[in-house]
């Protein structure tokens, strides 16, 4: 087990968010496919913004509250290896929407796992409010790409 501060993981959860941006960025640039292009400009855009959401967010929580320390693990290689080998140029925009959600799902379980372990009412309701926010944008995100699947 890690121990790490509040601050620490928000961090974690907002570089997260841009590794993942830089990745659709990437696809994008490499395939031909005009819908999965469309798409995958989508979810960067969604992923810069919610880096900068988590930003925002650290920005206007208080001090006390980011520099609680409390056990820490995340195992990220299971959605690093879904950007690695899952996103690539030839893939479908379903496969797409299967990679976001279940690095989405990634959020909300980390979200999850950290209010239940924290320590105090404070870290708790940090990630709580992180996951509310993250299973709003969940919906969001499947709406919009049944939209774009209808165009």
């Amino acid at each position: 087990m890690r121990f790490k501060k509040t601050r620490d993981v928000l961090a974690h959860v907002g570089n997260f968010h841009r590794a993942i941006s830089a990745r659709c960025d990437q696809i994008s640039s490499e395939t031909d496919a005009k819908r999965l292009k469309l798409l995958l400009d989508y979810v960067s855009e969604r992923e810069a913004q919610l880096a900068d959401a988590v930003t925002v967010f650290t920005e206007k929580t208080p001090d006390r509250v980011l520099d609680t320390w409390f056990q820490y693990t995340s195992d990220d290689a299971p959605i690093q290896r879904l950007l690695d080998s899952d996103m690539r140029p030839d893939m479908t925009a379903d496969d797409l929407m299967r990679v976001t959600m279940e690095i989405s799902d990634h959020f909300g379980t980390l979200y999850k796992d950290i209010a239940a372990a924290a320590e105090t009412d404070a870290v708790r309701a940090v990630f709580q409010n992180l996951l509310q926010e993250q299973q709003k944008g969940k919906e969001k995100l499947a709406r919009n790409f049944q939209m774009f699947a209808d165009l």
